[in-house]
């Protein structure tokens, strides 16, 4: 039990050659090592298990014979998030900075259309509106769809979101038929929904590794779009109550769903740029 904290021979560990490994107290055991049974050693003010009056019953201790397997199938997965970030960086950060543009500019279209209306004719600039964001729409869900191969989310996301926007195209175009408008309509709000977690949680996930606290950040920023979405809904049914509260829940979904789409794009940039950096680091 000198040489170990587990009371395992190390001389007769086959992963011992194969990981390189100096011996418990010198490599896995150590204080910059990751073995839960050295540091529940320590921890505890012992200098190896035997003198623990827990040891019988230990889960921990009995986990011991199968530590180095675990620990080498740690390093393969290690080695394999590495290559797989290594290969999709380049690609994630071209298409996500496409992203950006697309939203940046659709943004920009936006404000010059608003203007514009106060000058001409409304009806011709709700028009150009509506086509940029048709065009734009389309463009982003395209772009989710390249991305499948690096995560199912991804495509998930741009399927649904192509399917909202075409919900909504006929719904508009049927606007003659109010009923059935309303039909086509109504799904078209929880598939962008859902298009918007996968997309979302693709990001978090492709971050896995490199950032998990941004990965974390686009987690909490699709539940804060959902809240914003329902406090919007919430204002729509309250119209056939108070007005009062229904215009009060519509203003601060409105002034919601813009801090969300402002953080979107803040998020947006800083993960193309660890993808860049990834990439550059190749």
């Amino acid at each position: 039990m000198e040489g170990t904290y587990c009371g395992k021979d190390c001389a007769a560990c086959l992963y011992r050659g194969a990981e390189n490994c100096p011996g418990c107290k010198l490599g896995p055991g150590s204080m910059s090592g990751n073995c839960g049974i050295a540091r529940c050693c320590r921890d505890k003010g012992h200098s190896n298990c035997e003198s623990c009056t827990f040891s019988e019953g230990c889960a921990l201790l009995r986990s011991a014979p199968m530590e180095p397997e675990y620990r080498a199938g740690r390093r393969r997965d290690a080695e394999e998030l590495r290559g797989r970030i290594g290969r999709d960086a380049p690609l994630l950060a071209s298409k996500l900075n496409t992203l950006f543009v697309l939203l940046l500019v659709s943004t920009m279209v936006s404000v010059v259309i608003s203007i514009l209306s106060n000058f001409h004719n409304q009806g011709i600039a709700d028009t150009l509106g509506s086509l940029v964001s048709f065009g734009v729409g389309v463009a982003y869900g395209c772009i989710l769809l390249t991305l499948g191969g690096v995560n199912r989310r991804f495509k998930l996301a741009g399927i649904m979101h192509l399917a909202g926007i075409a919900l909504s195209c006929a719904g508009a175009l049927l606007a003659f038929m109010p009923f059935l408008a309303l039909i086509l309509l109504i799904p078209a709000v929880p598939l962008e929904i859902v298009s918007c977690r996968h997309e979302f949680y693709g990001y978090a996930e492709a971050l896995h590794g490199l950032n998990d606290e941004q990965g974390r950040k686009w987690r909490v920023l699709w539940v804060v779009n959902v809240c914003t979405i329902c406090v919007t809904a919430a204002g729509a049914v309250f119209a056939f109550v108070t007005l009062g509260l229904a215009a009060l829940l519509v203003l601060v979904g409105a002034v919601a769903a813009l801090v969300v789409y402002i953080i979107q794009l803040v998020y947006l940039n800083r993960t193309v740029k660890v993808f860049e950096a990834v990439a550059k680091s190749q």
